[in-house]
C-alpha cells in the first residue's frame, strides 16, 4: 500500500506491479522492496497460502559457535520477523492461482506457484467444498 502524507493527513492506496509475467506459464515471484520515505507495506494479520513475508537480516549466526557467521541467503532472508504475517498483496489472477484444478495438481511443494486451493472467503461461502470425479 501506498501512503499519500500532505497537510498533516496520511492516506492509504494500492499500488499497480505489473512483471510481465503474462504468458510466461507458472512460476514463482520474488519480490525486494526496498524503503522509501513516506512508503509503507502494511502487514497481513493472517498468512496467505503462497506468500512469504521476509526481512533481511545481517549476516546471521546459527547460534553454533563453531560456524561462525554465515552470509548465505538462506540466513540473511529470515521470515522470523515476519512470521505468519505476509504483505499484504492483491492478485490480478487470484482464481487461477488459487484455483480447484490445484487440488489434483500433481505438485505437493511451491513449484511454480502455490499449487493449493483456497475457496472464497467464509464469509461469502460458509461451508466451501470440492467434488473430485
Amino acid at each position: 500500500m501506498r501512503r499519500h502524507c500532505g497537510n498533516g493527513k496520511c492516506l492509504l492506496g494500492w499500488i499497480r506491479a505489473e512483471f510481465g509475467l503474462k504468458g510466461l506459464g507458472r512460476r514463482n515471484l520474488f519480490l525486494i522492496v526496498r524503503a522509501a520515505q513516506g512508503v509503507g507495506v502494511h502487514l497481513s494479520p493472517e498468512p496467505l497460502a503462497g506468500i512469504l513475508g521476509v526481512q533481511r537480516t545481517s549476516a546471521a549466526s546459527s547460534g553454533n559457535p563453531n560456524e561462525g557467521v554465515s552470509d548465505q541467503l538462506l540466513r540473511v532472508w529470515s521470515e522470523k520477523p515476519l512470521h505468519r504475517t505476509p504483505p499484504c498483496v492483491r492478485l490480478a489472477d487470484a482464481p487461477a492461482v488459487y484455483g480447484p484444478g490445484n487440488v489434483v495438481n500433481p505438485r505437493a511443494r511451491p513449484y511454480g506457484g502455490p499449487n493449493t486451493w483456497v475457496s472464497a472467503r467464509l464469509y461469502s461461502d460458509p461451508e466451501p467444498w470440492i467434488e473430485l470425479r
